[in-house]
């Protein structure tokens, strides 16, 4: 029995094996157009992540049908973003920890590691004016003896491809921006594949220690600093910068880096690249004139007068024309009220003058029993008188 790796729903159908070929290929041009495919200093991956307060083990010894416990801080904890970057050459820049609040303390600055800077947010997450000042940092690292381009590989958070100011920064001191594929930096990313997997195990053991050492005590602000030197001392080495990028294919640049079964959960959501697709057929700008009814076809009015509309009860069950010629067969009786529809125009035939008189033909009802409620119904009814009795009713029937 293993334990399944928990893998959304997107990142499946995101790491597909055509978008990522694709991604790649664009990648090696563009590192051949700059001139620093072999350069590894000058290739960089920047990304933030989340450190938890709360510290528990995933695993312990403990005895059979025994209770097993451990002592923590608190049921939930609050998240302090770190923004880190690096090269492939294994040189860090300038990192960031992002806390909760208004305004940073001196007192919080207290054991920070090297070459580290402390700031706050509304929610202890990355934002765009936060991203912008470590862009501004960023470009201070460059040293001024080398003109040629650097390349910055970043995935698509709003912070950062939504960021004009910041595009604009980097694009003025010749820094080249390329963005992953949506939903493919686990596999992809040299900070998540390295750094930040090896950061929070750090941070957990760490953490851990010092809750034990403390009783169970939350972790400050004022001790964060001390307790997360330790595990950035450990996690940001030049061996996991070089190894992030060199498992991803970053660099050395490899396109096979991946093998097929990681592929295999986009299978179930393969989809055509749209370059692929043939082309739809364009509509005709002008659409041809239907044929029109030739006036020789349309029958001529017989009698003083002309038909001018085709009605019909139903779609299905045309009723006698008010035409000048009688049907060849009666209409259908509906067998009951409900399939009754009201009379609608379907065609308009001929169209009457002012000052000719109009003359409607009776249409006479064939083969209908008198007793036949839906015909009495509707059938004006004339009252006759016998001898004997009084005043009576009966269906009218003359032809």
């Amino acid at each position: 029995m293993r334990k399944p790796e928990v893998l959304s729903a997107a990142r499946a159908a995101g790491l597909n094996k055509e978008v990522v070929s694709q991604w790649f290929n664009q990648y090696e041009s563009l590192l051949i157009e700059l001139g620093i495919d072999g350069t590894p200093s000058h290739i960089w991956n920047c990304d933030e992540s989340g450190l938890q307060d709360q510290f528990s083990s995933t695993k312990v010894v403990g005895q059979v049908g025994q209770p097993c416990v451990e002592v923590c801080a608190g049921e939930k904890g609050e998240t302090t973003t770190c923004l880190a970057a690096f090269n492939a050459e294994g040189t860090y820049s300038r990192t960031i920890i992002i806390f909760k609040g208004k305004r940073v303390r001196s007192e919080w600055l207290q054991g920070c590691p090297e070459n580290t800077s402390v700031r706050c947010s509304d929610n202890g997450w990355i934002t765009s004016d936060l991203f912008l000042e470590w862009g501004q940092m960023f470009i201070q690292s460059f040293p001024r003896d080398d003109p040629r381009p650097h390349f910055l590989l970043l995935d698509g958070h709003s912070s950062h491809v939504y960021n004009l100011e910041f595009i604009k920064l980097l694009k003025s001191k010749n820094v080249h921006i390329m963005c992953y594929p949506a939903h493919t930096t686990h596999a992809l990313q040299p900070a998540d594949k390295a750094l930040f997997k090896s950061l929070k195990h750090h941070w957990d053991q760490e953490g851990r220690k010092w809750t034990r050492m403390m009783a169970g005590q939350k972790l400050s602000r004022m001790e964060f600093s001390a307790v997360f030197s330790r595990a950035w001392a450990k996690a940001a080495t030049i061996e996991n910068a070089q190894a992030g990028f060199r498992g991803t294919g970053m660099f050395p640049l490899n396109k096979d880096i991946l093998p097929e079964t990681a592929f295999a959960p986009s299978k179930t959501t393969e989809r055509v690249l749209p370059s692929t697709l043939p082309t739809p057929p364009t509509r005709p700008q002008s659409l041809p004139t239907p044929p029109t009814r030739p006036q020789s076809l349309l029958p001529p009015p017989t009698g003083p007068w002309s038909p001018l509309l085709n009605l019909t009860h139903s779609a299905h069950q045309p009723s006698a024309l008010l035409s000048g010629h009688q049907p060849s067969h009666p209409p259908a009786r509906p067998q009951s009220s409900a399939s009754l529809t009201p009379l609608l125009p379907v065609e308009p035939l001929y169209f009457f003058p002012e000052d000719e008189k109009v003359v409607c033909e009776e249409v006479v009802l064939e083969d209908v029993l008198e007793d036949n409620d839906l015909f009495n119904q509707f059938t004006p009814q004339k009252e006759t008188h016998s001898q004997d009795e009084g005043p009576s009713t009966s269906t009218n029937t003359d032809k």
